[in-house]
C-alpha cells in the first residue's frame, strides 16, 4: 500500500491593510527583506548634537562661557563635545564646567553614562568610549546669569 499525501504550500498571513490600494496582495518573493531596506548612517554632527543634549541636560553639568584676551572671537564655551564615528562606533571626548561643591566624579560619571546611552538609544552606535574631563569649575549662579547682590 502506497502513501499519497499531497501538501499545498501555504501563503503567507496577511493583515487588513496588507492588500493596499490595488487590492490585490504582494507577491511574497517579491517583498524585500527587513535586512535589504537600506542602512543607517549616522554623521560625525548628528552624534555630536545627540552627545551634546545628553551632556547639557546631565545634573551638575553647568553652561559656562570665558572670554579670552581677544574677546568674543576667543571665546571658550563649555560644554563642548567632540565625537568621532567609524564603522557604527563612537569616541567621544566631553569637556565640561561644573559647580562648586558639586562631586567632579559623580557629575563625570554621569555625564559618561547620559552620552552612552543617548548615542546608543537614539544614534544606535556602539560607544567605544567617552573621555570627560572638567575644564573649569565656577559658582553656580554663574550659569543663572545672577550677579553678586
Amino acid at each position: 500500500m502506497t502513501d499519497t499525501t499531497t501538501t499545498t504550500p501555504t501563503s503567507p498571513t496577511l493583515a487588513v491593510g496588507d492588500l493596499g490600494n490595488s487590492g490585490v496582495a504582494p507577491d511574497p518573493v517579491r517583498t524585500p527583506h527587513l535586512d535589504d531596506r537600506g542602512a543607517l548612517v549616522v554623521r560625525e554632527k548628528a552624534a555630536q548634537r545627540i552627545a551634546q543634549r545628553a551632556t547639557t541636560g546631565t545634573d551638575g553639568v553647568l553652561v559656562s562661557a570665558s572670554s579670552g584676551p581677544f574677546g568674543r572671537l576667543a571665546a571658550r564655551e563649555l560644554p563642548r563635545v567632540r565625537v568621532a564615528v567609524s564603522s557604527g562606533r563612537a569616541r567621544v571626548r566631553v569637556d565640561i564646567a561644573v559647580g562648586w561643591g558639586r562631586s567632579v566624579e559623580e557629575v563625570g560619571t554621569a555625564v559618561r553614562r547620559n552620552v552612552s546611552e543617548a548615542l546608543t538609544e537614539l544614534g544606535g552606535l556602539a560607544v567605544h568610549g567617552v573621555d570627560v574631563a572638567v575644564a573649569r569649575i565656577v559658582p553656580e549662579r554663574a550659569n543663572t546669569g545672577e550677579g553678586p547682590e
